[in-house]
């Protein structure tokens, strides 16, 4: 009687820990969105928001030195286009510097939902007729926060890139015309 009790809980055990692979399906899923997440995490943090803050005061010094020494009506034709595209830094310093903070915060959200939701799936916490619901909305969360640090990167690349071709040479026509 005794080995077949042993026996019986020896199945039972062995059962139990094969049925951990139930929504193995749906943990791989959940491991290759956090792996996506980790790759909007790299690109996410190669905006420097320091070149960007620096960008924009190096704007604000060139324009209010611009405002200082010539009239709005003295600016020449090929300066004042200049000053106009040399705007755009003025333009995205905002959202670069509001979407920055409110991305880095959606990311982390993000990230301990993933988490979060790996946990309950390991736990069986989750009913089996939500799981598509809950991988839908993390998916679509995902895709989100990548839309979001794509627009981020290029307003930003694009702040710098202005401010890289056009600072020298406000700087120069300043030096050149100021007496």
């Amino acid at each position: 009687m005794n080995i077949k009790l042993i026996l019986l809980g020896l199945i039972f055990i062995f059962l139990i820990s094969c049925d951990g692979s139930k929504y193995d399906k749906e943990l791989k899923e959940v491991k290759e969105m956090q792996q996506v997440l980790d790759g909007v995490k790299l690109t996410y943090a190669n905006v420097d928001i320091s070149k960007a803050d620096n960008a924009f005061s190096t704007y604000e010094k060139n324009m209010n030195q611009i405002s200082t020494y010539y009239h709005p009506d003295s600016i020449p034709m090929d300066v004042y286009g200049l000053i106009d595209f040399y705007k755009g830094v003025k333009k995205n310093n905002k959202s670069v510097q509001r979407e920055y903070k409110l991305i880095g915060e959606h990311i982390g959200v993000v990230d301990e939902q993933l988490r979060n939701l790996a946990s309950d799936l390991k736990g069986g916490l989750i009913h089996e007729d939500s799981i598509v619901n809950f991988l839908e909305n993390e998916h679509n969360n995902l895709q989100i926060v990548q839309d979001n640090v794509g627009t981020l990167v290029y307003s930003y690349e694009y702040m710098i890139a202005i401010h890289d071709s056009v600072a020298v040479q406000m700087q120069n026509i300043l030096l050149n015309n100021v007496k």
